[in-house]
């Protein structure tokens, strides 16, 4: 909850047609004693981005995470991969959220591609958005394994007949 005035600390704003804001607010918040809420009147596209760029290697899995509340339009919590101090892509992981009244965990996994060395998170959207965001986390992650089907043993002894109408 870092940050001068109304302003967030480490995290920028833009919008294509220079219009909109990203501002502390006290009024909503998950926990502690305040959110960033994200307003856009415009009909393009936003972005609240983090300034922070987190160190990484390929391969390494991350999940990016926060807490939202979508009053109109939608929001889209993505991470962007950098190499070399250039763009990879925009996308490495991404997760949406339409109009949720309730405040909401959104959460994506994250695959360092090769080539990346880091990482950083941004919020986009476009049109007319009121959103609040909460609580914004990026951690080491390791996927559940997937557990491999067993093999079917033996095999059909009579042939099923499936009725390819509706009745």
């Amino acid at each position: 909850e870092a940050g001068k005035g109304d302003a967030a600390e480490r995290w920028g704003w833009w919008s294509r047609t220079k219009v909109g804001s990203a501002a502390w607010t006290d009024r909503e918040h998950h926990t502690g004693k305040r959110s960033v809420c994200i307003r856009h009147d415009g009909v393009r596209d936003w972005a609240f981005s983090s300034d922070t760029k987190l160190a990484t290697t390929p391969g390494r899995t991350y999940r990016a995470s926060a807490w939202v509340k979508v009053a109109s339009g939608h929001v889209v919590l993505a991470v962007v991969a950098r190499g070399k101090g250039k763009l990879i892509s925009w996308d490495v992981g991404s997760v949406s959220c339409g109009k949720v009244e309730n405040w909401t965990l959104i959460w994506a996994p994250v695959e360092i591609p090769d080539g990346c060395d880091q990482i950083y998170v941004r919020f986009v959207g476009d049109g007319k958005t009121v959103a609040w965001v909460d609580d914004v986390a990026v951690e080491p992650w390791k996927p559940a394994p997937v557990k491999p089907k067993e093999k079917i043993k033996g095999y059909a002894k009579t042939r099923v007949a499936e009725r390819l109408d509706r009745g």
